[in-house]
């Protein structure tokens, strides 16, 4: 059975996430309010957390599907990442074209600003609500 927090636990958790939402407004996130926080799936939170990993570099969808131990699959990560592009929580750009003919260039994906921000909030909503820290986490 699912048990409530108690008041002074919600209380500080919706403070904690409004000091955070205020620093969200930077970047156009489709159709939301610009002091609206942006929802983190936690499919999206498990890429930003690879894509913030160490080092913090590029990465292409495939090396995401690689470094998530089987929490991401390769038939969703394109779509997941699409969709985080929308939101503006990664970017995107293609790698230069291949030399050899036939082939098409890949695509490396990196956290935003705004994606980085918003897994940190993500982050701190789970820790003050005794969620649990992803292991690592940024």
């Amino acid at each position: 059975m699912f048990a409530l927090p108690e008041p002074g636990v919600k209380r500080h958790v919706e403070s904690k996430l409004t000091e955070v939402a205020t620093s969200l407004t930077i970047v156009s996130m489709g159709n939301k309010a610009r002091d609206e926080m942006p929802h983190l799936a936690k499919t999206e939170a498990t890429i930003l957390d690879i894509l913030l990993g160490e080092g913090s570099r590029e990465m292409y969808g495939l090396e995401i599907v690689n470094g998530s131990n089987g929490r991401i699959t390769r038939g969703s990560v394109y779509v997941v990442l699409s969709r985080m592009g929308d939101k503006g929580l990664v970017e995107s750009r293609p790698e230069p074209a291949p030399t050899q003919v036939g082939g098409l260039p890949r695509v490396l994906y990196k956290a935003s600003g705004l994606g980085l921000r918003a897994y940190r909030a993500w982050v701190a909503a789970k820790d003050a609500w005794g969620l649990g820290v992803p292991e690592g986490a940024r």
